[in-house]
């Protein structure tokens, strides 16, 4: 694996993995996390997806690099690609579900009629990239 050296100051020592949180109402702790909305301008469903960060800290000079998780990423990549495809398509709603192949991709498979909103978003995305190749 390759190690990670300091941008700035050169080190290799890091303390990785470190939750990054908030404090709201009540002193109530929060995960801090990236926010893509697929559907910006609709009112109430804007298909939002998280990405949760975590934080490595330098051990010799204190800098901060924040990162998400590889699952977390791919999520990203998703949503960016199918709010790519849907403004490209110029769809109605501009909900995923009105791509031109989401129809196909369900009757491959019923199950992910029962998916949840991200969850099925991810596995559309990959299944067009596979379908793409």
């Amino acid at each position: 694996m390759k190690k990670q050296v300091c941008s700035q100051c050169g080190g290799e020592e890091w303390i990785k993995k470190l939750r990054v949180v908030d404090r709201g109402e009540d002193n109530a702790r929060y995960d801090l996390a990236l926010e893509m909305e697929m559907n910006p301008q609709a009112i109430l469903f804007k298909e939002r997806v998280n990405a949760p960060l975590h934080a490595d800290v330098c051990a010799g000079c204190g800098l901060v690099l924040f990162q998400v998780s590889p699952v977390s990423l791919q999520m990203l990549k998703a949503g960016k690609q199918l709010t790519e495809e849907r403004e490209s398509a110029d769809a109605k709603s501009g909900d995923f579900r009105n791509h031109p192949r989401y129809q196909e991709f369900l009757a491959e498979d019923a199950a992910y009629k029962f998916m949840e909103g991200s969850e099925v978003m991810l596995a559309f995305a990959q299944w067009l990239a596979r379908k793409e190749r």
